[in-house]
């Protein structure tokens, strides 16, 4: 694993929490080389996550699936890079922000 690498949004990540690691993908890059995170377990995201935070992993780690229900899709955050928004299949205007 590799510490204080610099990433790209949708590249899969863990992220080390007091010596745990935790499944993420980087879901936009942030000034100061920071992130923001999205966790794969139960899909919290977290702003500012530094680069040393983050390890890539082994390549015989298995990253969890998406839920079926969900797709993604890239759009503009402001003064970051883009950000990935995931929206459920029951976002009938298909803009990422339910009804």
């Amino acid at each position: 694993m590799s510490f204080g690498c610099e990433y790209v949004v949708g590249q899969s990540l863990l992220r080390n929490i007091d010596g745990m690691e935790f499944p993420c993908q980087i879901i936009a890059v942030q000034p100061g080389g920071c992130y923001r995170v999205k966790f794969c377990d139960d899909g919290n995201i977290e702003d500012r996550v530094s680069g040393s935070e983050l390890l890539v992993p082994p390549p015989s780690y298995s990253f969890p699936s998406p839920p079926p229900s969900a797709s993604v899709r890239v759009a503009p955050s402001g003064d970051e890079m883009p950000m990935v928004v995931v929206s459920s299949l029951a976002d009938e205007g298909g803009d990422g922000m339910g009804e």
